[in-house]
């Protein structure tokens, strides 16, 4: 659904999620999607880090976004860059998640208010940002091996960590750095196509190829309606090799919050007064 696509495209935003103790900065990204005043996405992009070699775990300090195609993470990191929007956190989790709390699998998701509202509007709305986007409203509106589009943000791979993380996965042959960039296009806002694998009150798995930084991105179906939001593998997905290094399993899928699940439908609909 490629107009659909386009369309929902303009919602998309990538999130910089920045952390500092003294000196040292880190930075965080996720993705997110624009719904009226506020910014939907995933809680634990907030989680506490440890940022130095005190072990010392340390919370976030500073949330922006940005909407274009091109969104790099140098971008975060500067204080003066005009395509950056400042947000901040409405809620985190259904119990309201404290910047040093870390979330549960059943509890990733959070809603950001974006700051001077007033001042940044022209700049950063256009019409199609007073509609919200058409969406699914039942359990019943998704079908197993129903097609699905993937809208996020992956980051660039670095590291050879960042490509031996997917080793044990049946295609670990395919990731190699210039495979994935090839086809997910780090740094921008990109599309991938997979299907919907298990489905349930909760959430819906799929097997849509995504990096980190994809989280807290959204799925749509081929009428190009918003089903759910990506919140990535499982904890229980990753495990340490002999040599302590994070590695994937094989079985390996991808999670998403639908958003006919009542964790979605009590913080959306308390929270963003418009979405009904």
């Amino acid at each position: 659904p490629k107009e659909q696509l386009e369309q929902l495209a303009k919602f998309a935003v990538r999130i910089g999620v920045r952390y500092e103790h003294g000196a040292v900065r880190s930075l965080i990204t996720g993705s997110g999607m624009i719904i009226g005043e506020c910014v939907i996405t995933v809680a634990h992009l907030f989680n506490p880090i440890e940022l130095d070699e005190q072990n010392e775990i340390v919370p976030y300090s500073r949330i922006m976004f940005t909407t274009t195609t091109l969104a790099s993470v140098s971008w975060f990191m500067s204080d003066h860059d005009e395509d950056i929007f400042e947000a901040e956190m409405i809620v985190r989790g259904s119990n309201g998640l404290k910047p040093l709390d870390i979330c549960s699998r059943d509890d990733d998701f959070a809603i950001l208010r974006i700051c001077h509202i007033e001042n940044v509007s022209q700049q950063l709305f256009s019409e199609i940002y007073q509609n919200y986007p058409r969406r699914i409203t039942g359990k019943e509106q998704i079908q197993i091996d129903s097609p699905l589009f993937l809208l996020s943000y992956c980051s660039l791979l670095n590291k050879n960590e960042d490509i031996n993380f997917y080793e044990g996965c049946s295609h670990s042959t395919k990731y190699t750095r210039e495979n994935l960039i090839t086809a997910m296009h780090p740094e921008h806002l990109s599309v991938s196509l997979g299907k919907c694998l298990t489905i349930d009150d909760n959430f819906i798995r799929h097997d849509c190829p995504s990096l980190k930084g994809a989280s807290g991105g959204v799925l749509v179906n081929k009428m190009g309606r918003l089903v759910c939001i990506h919140t990535g593998v499982t904890p229980s997905d990753i495990y340490y090799n002999k040599q302590g290094e994070k590695r994937l399993v094989a079985t390996a899928l991808n999670q998403a919050l639908p958003l006919y699940s009542n964790l979605f439908k009590s913080l959306v609909e308390t929270n963003i007064q418009e979405w009904k």
